[in-house]
């Protein structure tokens, strides 16, 4: 026997109080971690909750639509938790970058000078109809609306150019500085 086995005191329990050989202090243990009863994935509840659909005003739209519509709504009044948020996801998705760069840019080429001529006269050969005259138009809208601040305008004689041979008007100011 060992003498101290009788001796009990300071960091000595009494010898029927003492760990026995091959017994646990803690016969129980560690209770084993709690499982929860269904494994869940983040990731598949959340394209679950994309695919579903609500209808809003009859136009159907997708939870996660509406969740960025109300996000994008609170940053647009002025709440910075909501901005940072919006700001995060733009980043994550690289939609604050431009857009790469590449690609082929077609040029059409430039028409020659017939084929210029001949666009320019049957763009032109509308307006050179003897009975086409936009003026007409304009004056008979101006007689059904006569204008109660300024006079109706009196007509002015053609001047015909000797060059050419056709009538054309010259503007008052243009008679004044050309005559003097």
């Amino acid at each position: 026997m060992n003498k101290d086995e009788g001796k009990a005191g300071y960091r000595k329990p009494p010898a029927k109080h003492r760990f026995q050989k091959g017994k646990s202090g803690n016969p129980r243990g560690r209770p084993k971690k709690v499982q929860p009863l269904v494994q869940t994935n983040d990731r598949l509840i959340m394209q679950r909750l994309d695919a579903e659909t609500i209808e809003i005003d009859g136009v159907m739209k997708s939870k996660r639509e509406v969740e960025l519509r109300i996000l994008q709504a609170k940053a647009l009044k002025g709440d910075l938790r909501a901005m940072r948020m919006l700001d995060q996801k733009r980043t994550t998705l690289k939609l604050d970058q431009p857009p790469p760069r590449g690609g082929v840019l077609v040029v059409p080429r430039a028409p020659s000078a017939e084929e210029w001529k001949e666009r320019a006269a049957r763009n032109q050969a509308k307006f050179r109809e003897a009975n086409y005259a936009p003026m007409d138009d304009w004056e008979k809208a101006q007689e059904k609306k006569p204008s109660a601040f300024s006079p109706a305008p009196s007509p002015q004689p053609a001047e015909v150019d000797t060059a050419t041979g056709t009538p054309h008007d010259i503007s008052p100011a243009l008679k004044l500085s050309s005559s003097g």
